[in-house]
């Protein structure tokens, strides 16, 4: 579409187009995941997979894109056929040099079908749901001083058809509007902000939220800079538990003590109560750390259009830049060990509700990668605690979970390599899941082995073994399943 619209822009860039095509036999002893008391099903299938990934870097275009369609054939006539779709994809095209650019984005990803249910080898209990999000941004540079940026996006939340419209399906419209301090301040930067943001829900009526609000920063010190932010907002929201107009306010501090490290760290308060946020990254010539954590209100839209997760991909990129300083050669061993292991693009956390209302949310998230000789170990954890009874009267998107939902998560990826051609991969995940207003608590556990093989450039064969079972307080959902996946992927 950006060829045919924008022909100079698109060849001006530099190019990178991969087409996969990934075709796998696999089995499962127990398809259904039943329980202790159901039938257990073995059942064979098949799965072809084709996509592409572009990516398009160039002064004016910059571009993204990822996306795969997962077709299944079951033997078992019960399950039949069933497909989903995955993209993510980013662009931002300057329309006008160093003033107009037209950024947006689109996502399809999973979500349960039954938040209660588990989720195995394949694609039952999955449904898709799209996000997109479309708009202009301006920047506008007054000498030395004054910065000022503006921007309306357009975003939209739609559902699998399957099971017809979700709660949190609708569309939404967002103005921003700052003025930044630039150069001609020393050692003071402030940030003055506007922000109105309106979504309109299909199985409600909309919500409104208007901010203003002014952030000073003192930049006297490189390693060191506080800061503090003092607004206004105003809220419409017919489901919240108080209409609020209300001041808030948050302080903290940036620390760089090295070009290695950093940290962000505040605390402030709402019309709720109290909010806080912590972001730090730290990275040495063997390892890579990062941890989050974000307390404050969120919504289910918001989490497909500005998913909690993290970028796997720029993760790695920082775990393998010692050792491959060329950008070029870094990308391809990035994308290579993230075929070989199975990792997707995103850690996604997972999504507490399918609701139409807000949530106070807690958000914990720790990765460490370590270089171990030739091998790569990846961890990380997850920790997440969301309660829309708290600030939000009852609606829809919660009858079957509750109001309150918490959910952890704990994995491990080692990448080993056996020869120039093999690669072994070994992996295990722990999850729990608590509904805390109707009693359910299930804990999750998979063990995971691959093995790769590249039998040329463009021709790749995995074997992929993983034993699942889960720990519920009723022991009608304890299940157990084994499961295997022969795969050979075919590059162009």
């Amino acid at each position: 579409m950006i060829a045919n619209l924008f022909p100079a822009v698109a060849r001006a860039a530099d190019w990178d187009l991969t087409l996969r095509l990934p075709a796998s036999l696999g089995y499962s002893d127990n398809v259904d995941l039943a329980g202790s008391q159901g039938v257990r099903k073995t059942d064979w299938f098949t799965r072809v997979a084709p996509g592409f990934s572009a990516v398009a870097n160039g002064a004016r275009l910059k571009l993204n894109t990822s996306y795969a369609y997962s077709y299944e054939h079951h033997q078992n006539e019960r399950q039949g056929k069933s497909g989903n779709h995955q993209l993510s994809s980013n662009a931002s095209l300057e329309l006008i040099d160093n003033w107009l650019t037209l950024i947006g984005s689109a996502s399809i990803s999973q979500a349960a079908r039954d938040s209660t249910s588990a989720i195995g080898l394949t694609n039952t209990n999955k449904e898709d749901v799209r996000s997109w999000s479309l708009g202009p941004t301006i920047r506008q540079r007054f000498g030395r001083d004054f910065t000022m940026n503006g921007s309306v996006i357009r975003s939209g939340v739609r559902s699998g058809t399957q099971s017809g419209a979700r709660a949190m399906d609708g569309d939404g419209t967002r103005a921003d509007l700052s003025l930044a301090s630039a150069l001609g301040f020393n050692n003071v930067n402030w940030l003055m902000n506007l922000q109105d943001n309106r979504f309109d829900y299909t199985s409600r009526a909309d919500i409104h939220e208007q901010r203003g609000s002014v952030r000073t920063t003192l930049t006297m010190s490189s390693m060191f800079q506080p800061y503090a932010t003092w607004g206004y907002e105003k809220q419409k929201d017919d489901l919240a538990r108080s209409q609020s107009s209300n001041k808030y306010w948050n302080v903290g501090a940036i620390w760089l003590p090295t070009v290695r490290t950093s940290l962000d760290a505040n605390f402030g308060r709402r019309f709720f109560g109290s909010t806080s946020a912590i972001s730090f990254n730290h990275r040495t010539r063997a390892t890579t750390w990062r941890l989050s954590y974000v307390k404050d209100l969120t919504t289910t839209n918001q989490d497909f259009l500005i998913p909690q997760a993290i970028n796997t991909r720029a993760f790695l990129d920082n775990q393998f830049k010692s050792r491959f300083p060329n950008d070029t050669e870094r990308a391809a061993r990035v994308d290579a060990f993230m075929r070989q292991n199975g990792i997707g693009d995103r850690l996604e956390v997972e999504i507490p509700f399918s609701t139409n209302r807000r949530f106070l949310d807690r958000n914990f998230n720790a990765n460490l990668g370590i270089r171990i000789s030739r091998s790569d170990l990846i961890l990380n954890y997850q920790w997440r605690d969301s309660d829309a009874g708290k600030v939000s009267l009852p609606g829809e998107g919660t009858q079957d979970v509750g109001e309150h939902r918490k959910t952890q998560s704990a994995s491990l990826t080692w990448g080993l390599p056996l020869g120039k051609r093999t690669t072994l991969s070994l992996g295990t995940t722990w999850s729990r899941n608590q509904f805390i207003d109707n009693g359910l608590d299930d804990r999750t556990t998979t063990y995971r082995s691959g093995l790769n093989y590249q039998f040329s450039r463009d021709l790749i064969g995995s074997a992929e073994l993983r034993r699942t079972y889960r720990d519920a307080n009723d022991d009608v959902r304890d299940y157990t399943e084994n499961a295997g996946l022969l795969t050979v992927t075919a590059l162009f």
